[in-house]
């Protein structure tokens, strides 16, 4: 949720932070590859990316975590969101 919030606001400090945040967790939970999407938006932002680039990155981050989210719900014994 924060992470959407920064990027509605435009707010590169916020991106920066959550997606550090997400890396983290991303990253424990065995997901390097998803962690490095992360990485790649809290890079973007700490080296003042244009908001465009920003963006792209942060879309993409979020498309990624709402797909694990959403297998973890089901893994859970969830339905389908």
């Amino acid at each position: 949720q924060g992470l959407e919030k920064g990027l509605e606001a435009g707010e590169a400090d916020t991106l920066m932070h959550h997606a550090h945040g997400i890396k983290g967790v991303l990253r424990n939970m065995g997901l390097t590859q998803e962690g490095l999407t992360a990485k790649k938006v809290e890079e973007s932002a700490r080296a003042g990316a244009s908001p465009e680039s920003l963006r792209q990155e942060a879309e993409s981050l979020l498309l990624t975590t709402g797909s694990i989210l959403e297998e973890l719900h089901v893994a859970l014994g969830g339905e389908n969101i």
